[in-house]
């Protein structure tokens, strides 16, 4: 997922900003109560809506500036596998609900909150612990680039780009597989000593039937 452009209007401090993106990794640097953490949770309204911001009121994000009669408005343009996708979620002071669009190569693919959310799950592959654990990292953990050891810096790297919490759950994956076939071999295992203790039941009543027959043909 390459983030392209964030666009905000009413949004927490921001009036009308449109802030565009570079390829690679993106660095958001400045003084406190400059805007770092609203340009994180726009991000995160504009993919997973009002729920995963930690607050349903639209209060809690739309400016304090806003007349009653504006909107909140965040929209975030983002590319996967060379396709174009956007999002656009507007929301009201004081409202409980807010509404939202997805567009892939700007034709609209879902409308409505409940809709938007699982086009979103299915286009990114991820919900949000997901998207938080392999896209986005916070500022302490930055920090870690400071340490002289590589290998710690090493570390942080595989976590930020995702590569060791997939590696972590592919493991976790892969060890409930094995766990299930362990148990699927468990239990072919017994019913192969079942089988077998029949078999051995059915050979021993022939033989000793067989055995009958020859006695009695020798008197």
């Amino acid at each position: 997922m390459i983030i392209d452009r964030l666009v905000l209007k009413n949004f927490k401090r921001f009036r009308d900003e449109e802030i565009k993106f570079r390829d690679g990794i993106t660095g958001i640097l400045g003084n406190n109560g400059t805007g770092k953490s609203s340009i994180v949770e726009a991000i995160f309204f504009a993919l997973f809506g009002t729920e995963r911001t930690g607050s349903l009121q639209g209060d809690y994000i739309v400016s304090s500036f806003a007349s009653p009669r504006e909107k909140c408005e965040v929209r975030l343009d983002f590319r996967i596998g060379g396709d174009n996708y956007t999002v656009v979620r507007t929301i009201r002071k004081g409202k409980t609900g807010h509404d939202a669009t997805f567009h892939r190569e700007g034709k609209l693919m879902a409308t409505g909150v409940s809709q938007v959310e699982t086009e979103i799950r299915r286009t990114l592959g991820m919900g949000r612990v997901d998207f938080k654990n392999t896209i986005y990292a916070a500022q302490k953990d930055l920090l870690i680039l400071l340490e002289s050891d590589p290998g710690k810096r090493k570390e942080w790297f595989l976590r930020a780009l995702g590569i060791d919490y997939l590696n972590t759950e592919s493991q976790k994956i892969l060890r409930e597989r094995a766990d299930a076939k362990t148990g699927e071999l468990q239990s072919l295992e017994g019913e192969h000593k079942a089988i077998t203790g029949r078999q051995s039941e059915i050979n021993l009543t022939a033989l000793r039937a067989w055995a009958n027959e020859y006695n009695q043909a020798l008197t």
